[in-house]
């Protein structure tokens, strides 16, 4: 499995759109939108703390989907 795209098949380095050297745009622009709607729900957030957000933010778009953010929960 391609770590970088999530495709099932592993990627061939010919491949474009996944590299294993680079970020993929999309993915980027996936995370920065889950992480708007989620800190749009908080009404602001402030500066000294905005390091924590951005972590928990990191945090459910790497354990994404919910069920699985339980079983780590309960695993920890």
């Amino acid at each position: 499995m391609c770590l970088m795209c999530r495709s099932s098949i592993t990627c061939a380095s010919t491949t474009p759109n996944c590299s294993p050297l680079r970020n993929h745009i999309n993915g980027i622009e996936n995370f920065w939108n889950q992480a708007k709607r989620h800190l749009r729900s908080y009404n602001g957030v402030p500066r000294q703390h905005f390091h924590l957000f951005i972590k928990e933010c990191e945090w459910r778009f790497k354990y994404r989907p919910v069920g699985r953010m339980q079983e780590t929960l309960i695993g920890w």
